[in-house]
């Protein structure tokens, strides 16, 4: 598996085959390997793909550089995850307005306004109160009172912070997203001050992704 993610241009034709016999993989695997190299894409698809009317996705593509090292961050002391999702350096850039038009086309210009929102929010100072005031009994409150510590009040005050972040930052991840770009996510909501929004069309983790591809 592992061997087919990294070289796919080893496992075409008639010598991949013979590599998955030696192996002695079930058919059931060897469905997988094929489709994982279908989603890499072999060099005799790449060639097919570039007739007159193809749609060229991968036109301005270019072989990108090795992930950063993450040096000095809290995964190096708690790492949660073994490689570090792409997705992060991409809302990092989207965010900083250094992402690659060319790469990353836009549908509509974004305004102006839309990086760096977060700072422009006005922030109001609450007013101190003393906080040996006395609290009112549970019993005597109304059902409608805030006291700040029932699951209303939580939740209510969580929404008002949100309300305080720039905007709203939406990615969709076709064929699947794992827990580490989950993960990723909410880092970066509290990291860039903006509600990063993950949408995908499953949540997936390694077995469960090999056993679609068996599929």
């Amino acid at each position: 598996m592992i061997l087919a993610a990294i070289y796919p241009e080893k496992f075409e034709g008639e010598r991949g085959l013979n590599i998955m016999k030696l192996a002695r993989l079930p058919q059931d695997d060897m469905n997988a390997v094929n489709n994982m190299r279908l989603l890499a894409g072999g060099s005799d698809t790449k060639k097919r793909s570039t007739g007159a009317f193809s749609l060229k996705f991968d036109i301005h593509k270019k072989k990108r550089a090795a992930r950063k090292d993450r040096t000095g961050e809290e995964e190096t002391t708690w790492q949660l995850s073994r490689f570090y999702p792409m997705i992060e350096e991409l809302i990092d850039k989207l965010n900083k307005g250094e992402l690659s038009k060319d790469e990353y086309p836009c549908m509509n210009e974004p305004s102006p306004t839309f990086h760096g929102t977060s700072q422009s929010t006005p922030v109001h100072q609450v007013p101190a109160h003393s906080m040996r005031s006395r609290r009112t009994a549970t019993w005597a409150r109304p059902r409608n009172s805030d006291d700040g510590y029932s699951s209303d009040s939580i939740l209510r005050h969580a929404s008002s912070d949100f309300k305080k972040m720039g905007q709203r930052i939406f990615v969709f991840i076709v064929g699947g997203a794992t827990r580490s770009e989950l993960r990723v996510c909410h880092k970066l909501t509290s990291k860039l001050q903006r509600e990063v929004i993950l949408g995908s069309s499953s949540l997936d983790d390694p077995p469960q992704f090999i056993t679609l591809n068996q599929m």
